[in-house]
């Protein structure tokens, strides 16, 4: 077999009866799990090369290293299936700028197909003290009094999480809009000694039209967070333009810190499906959440993970948002 469809195929002969949703990721655990190395990947070429994943790595940070858009290294990497679901250990084909690269096809020589259980897990609160923040918005002279659930930061309950990326992804829920929608603007602060805000990092604005968990990822060509630096992030839904104190305003911290020493081994011993049960445990939650979401975005009806989402959200008191549809995920490209 020579191609993703003859792959598909043996699982689907493999597992007849299992619903869709769980054949994907049997598909994902199969190609992360090939014992063979795609014959594009045995040694760079005229066209590309080879990368290998690291712990901390991102596609759009690698994209951004390679000089490519993230896009084209997404078509070229045709067994990546989810944007944030690389892992560590995995070969990318890195093709060379400027070059068009044809799609390279996957060697496959007969994975062992296994069927992914995601652990249960619970997430581990970081040892610092909690900050104060407000998680869930309250409509302020009547703006949007009428959409339940409200605008809320997918944060702990201490309001602070911790991440080992640079470019952290950010969760919120959108509430549903009128009919013409509304504006949200994202804000990110570095914050001092004394947890005041200092230097705004990063801040846009965009319209939604859609309810659900919305999440954002730092373009790749903005600084990394910083190593054991505090932000302090805000989303604002903004009722009137004219009048900014009218605004439902939610927020959250995010702190970087460095992996422990164990942190790689302990993904290279599990399934891609359980990095967030080993991200959890580490403490990691920004890490977990996004790994979580773009398995449920992967297998949208897989029970399991469901189950998963319902027990990881309810650790932090927000198992009441674990119904709330997936939006896609907002990937901001790096300037020209």
């Amino acid at each position: 077999m020579h191609h993703g469809l003859d792959l598909a195929n043996m699982i689907f002969l493999a597992y007849p009866f299992e619903p869709i949703a769980m054949r994907r990721l049997l598909l994902v655990a199969c190609v992360l799990t090939l014992s063979g190395t795609p014959a594009w990947a045995e040694a760079p070429n005229a066209n590309g090369q080879t990368y290998i994943v690291k712990l901390g790595d991102s596609l759009s940070t690698i994209a951004a290293q390679k000089g490519l858009s993230l896009n084209k290294l997404i078509v070229a990497n045709p067994q990546v299936l989810d944007p944030d679901l690389i892992q560590i250990g995995q070969q990318l084909f890195i093709p060379m700028p400027g070059v068009r690269t044809a799609t390279p096809a996957i060697k496959v020589t007969t994975p062992p197909v296994k069927r992914p259980r995601p652990r249960l897990f619970a997430f581990v609160k970081p040892p610092d003290r909690g900050l104060p923040g407000n998680r869930e918005g309250a409509a302020s002279r009547g703006c949007f009094k009428a959409f339940q659930p409200t605008l809320t930061a997918l944060v702990p309950d201490s309001n602070l999480g911790l991440t080992i990326s640079g470019h952290p992804t950010f969760f919120w829920l959108t509430p549903e809009a009128p009919t013409q929608g509304f504006q949200l603007e994202f804000r990110l602060t570095e914050v001092n000694s004394q947890q005041l805000d200092g230097p705004v990092r990063y801040e846009t604005s965009f319209q939604s039209h859609s309810a659900g968990i919305t999440s954002l990822t730092l373009p790749s060509d903005l600084a990394p967070l910083s190593e054991g630096q505090t932000y302090h992030w805000y989303v604002s839904l903004i009722c009137d333009p004219a009048d900014r104190s009218g605004d439902v305003v939610v927020d959250g911290w995010i702190k970087r810190v460095s992996p422990e020493p164990t942190l790689t081994t302990s993904l290279q011993q599990v399934e891609l499906v359980d990095y967030p049960a080993v991200y959890a445990e580490a403490g990691l939650w920004y890490d977990a959440l996004k790994t979580l979401v773009a398995l449920k975005r992967l297998a949208p009806e897989d029970v399991v993970l469901q189950e998963r989402w319902q027990s990881f959200l309810g650790t932090v008191g927000l198992e009441n948002l674990a119904q709330q549809p997936i939006r896609p995920l907002i990937t901001l490209e790096p300037k020209p």
